[in-house]
């Protein structure tokens, strides 16, 4: 295992209106029962783009939570891709239903970055074990705690802000975690802050064995939010980046808090402002990267610093 699960910033705006937009939706209701999805639709392919063989999801008409059809993840072979944008600002939601028969388990995770060149980079993974158990790994951290109900289906939601630079995680309409998106997984480094495709993956927890699990109604949606607050969030800068031995804050002249993460969320420094442009020492912080939240009237703005002696 990793290091235990601390992070988990809170990043949230004031809103007046969300408006959402479909991108991309799919049923599997149009496809032919038994064939593969891939071969179908030039809307999906697989990890090393071989639509047909091995890697393609079955449509299947065993379960759907709408209509007729779902696609059946089957075992450690399928590995199904749904590319998306890429999109580097904006707010995204992936939503789909799941359906895990009884003393099975399954997998999926977003990428930052991926292509048939094997140029690829991980945003987060999400793991469901064959005894009920949720984890996953976000922002290089292993978390868990959640659980779900084999042999019904439940909503999954990832949301990507890449605006606030926010990732969350939302199991039957309950948000699970959050982290920082940008993060690449597999290391905890500075990664993309970019979304760019989901992959279905027939597996479960490592050691566990292969996943089989059924995904019904999969939609891509845009948010649109216009926030009561817009102007605070925009007034609120720090500069230089990367910082040598202190930070320049811009705020919006009201008492605005300013704190300071470290990658495994820890708090390193905290101070409130009380004028419009200030200096935070940075000089005691190892080099590396660091999360720099703005709070100023409810409005919460994160910024990623590179501490750089």
């Amino acid at each position: 295992m990793k290091r235990t699960l601390l992070f988990s910033l809170p990043i949230a705006l004031s809103f007046t209106a969300v408006a959402q937009t479909v991108v991309f939706e799919d049923n599997f209701d149009s496809y032919n029962v038994g064939g593969f999805l891939a071969s179908q639709s030039g809307n999906w392919t697989t990890w090393t783009g071989q639509p047909g063989g091995a890697e393609d999801a079955t449509v299947s008409s065993a379960f759907a939570s709408s209509g007729a059809n779902s696609i059946f993840i089957e075992n450690d072979g399928v590995d199904l891709i749904k590319e998306i944008g890429p999109f580097t600002s904006g707010k995204y939601d992936v939503k789909f239903k799941m359906y895990i028969p009884a003393g099975n388990g399954g997998y999926f995770n977003l990428l930052h970055d991926w292509g048939l060149d094997a140029t690829y980079e991980w945003a987060v993974d999400v793991f469901f074990s064959s005894t009920g158990a949720i984890t996953w790994v976000a922002a290089g951290v292993d978390g868990g705690g959640a659980t779900f109900t084999s042999n019904t289906w439940f909503d999954v939601q990832i949301t990507a802000d890449m605006d606030s630079d926010q990732g969350t995680l939302y199991i039957a309409g309950e948000s699970i975690h959050s982290w920082v998106w940008s993060i690449d997984n597999a290391d905890a480094g500075v990664g993309l802050n970019q979304l760019q495709a989901i992959d279905f993956y027939g597996t479960q927890p490592a050691g566990s064995g292969p996943g089989n699990y059924y995904i019904d109604d999969f939609q891509i949606l845009e948010s649109t939010s216009v926030s009561v607050n817009e102007n605070v969030a925009s007034s609120m800068a720090v500069y230089p980046n990367p910082a040598n031995d202190r930070v320049f804050v811009q705020t919006n002249g009201t008492n605005t808090s300013a704190n300071i993460f470290d990658l495994s969320g820890k708090l390193v420094y905290s101070i409130t402002l009380n004028d419009t442009q200030n200096w935070i020492s940075v000089a005691g912080l190892n080099e590396g990267l660091y999360f720099v939240e703005l709070l100023s009237e409810g409005t919460s703005k994160v910024h990623r610093l590179v501490v750089n002696h």
